[in-house]
């Protein structure tokens, strides 16, 4: 058995590719990881000009990266943005392998039934669903063995709103898929985890948390009683990343401060 003194916790030249890393939590999660010394591939849905801030950010912070762009609702997406990420990697004179995936892209898709259409529905599970598997298939042959996948869903899958009944729906899609890719790929060395993040100041929770009832309830309901930040749970799913994590695969982890314990 490795003595636990002998090893180093670092992710330093490694590299990762980070969906819907031009804002929000996946930009938090691309910053991280390129402060640690690894290489990002930064993935965006439409704002290119966001993603190449992070890069140079990135950059900034002595990591590597570069900007990767593709709509994952799209089916044929996943193979290209593959495609790019290796010939991104290639540019950089880096070993075309990741260590890692961290499926944050998604769609806040809000209302309940009055808003469900054969449309609404398929665009909340090809964004937030079948995006991720597909393009998890489509990079299997870039993941090293002993690589982590970290799948993002939302807290909201163990406690009812109806506002969000389609969003919900998905993510709750989203957590079984990940935990039978854990069961899938464990046999090839692949740990999968699905981080779901509790209320996270973003833009898209910002006309929310605007709202000082929202904002007031939602911080005294949350056991460590203030709203949570990209940073927060960023932090948590590159501890999720680490060697140091590598027996922790099939399980749901909650990153919400305790919200509505």
């Amino acid at each position: 058995m490795t003595d636990p003194s002998d090893q180093e916790v670092s992710l330093q030249g490694r590299a990762f590719l980070v969906t819907g890393a031009s804002r929000g939590i996946g930009r938090a999660v691309a910053l991280a990881l390129g402060a640690r010394g690894t290489t990002v591939a930064v993935h965006y849905g439409r704002r290119g000009d966001l993603a190449r801030e992070v890069v140079a950010a990135v950059e900034a912070s002595g990591g590597r990266a570069f900007a990767v762009g593709a709509d994952l609702a799209c089916p044929d997406a996943p193979g290209r943005l593959v495609d790019d990420v290796l010939s991104g990697l290639t540019t950089l004179g880096v070993q075309p392998v990741l260590h890692g995936l961290v499926l944050s892209a998604g769609e806040l898709v809000v209302g309940g039934l009055e808003a469900l259409t054969a449309e609404t529905f398929d665009r909340a599970m090809a964004v937030n669903v079948r995006g991720p598997l597909l393009l998890v298939r489509a990079a299997l042959a870039l993941l090293a063995p002993d690589a982590r996948i970290v799948t993002v869903s939302a807290a909201i899958t163990r406690r009812a709103n109806p506002d969000v009944l389609m969003q919900s729906a998905a993510k709750a899609a989203l957590q079984d898929a990940s935990r039978n890719l854990a069961a899938e790929l464990g046999p090839r060395g692949i740990g999968v985890v699905d981080v779901a993040p509790g209320v996270v100041r973003t833009d898209l929770s910002a006309p929310y948390l605007a709202t000082a009832g929202y904002r007031e309830d939602t911080t005294s309901a949350t056991a460590l009683r203030r709203i949570g930040e990209p940073e927060d749970v960023a932090d948590a799913i590159v501890a999720l990343l680490s060697p140091q994590a590598r027996w922790i695969t099939g399980q749901v982890i909650e990153a919400g401060g305790g919200y509505r314990l």
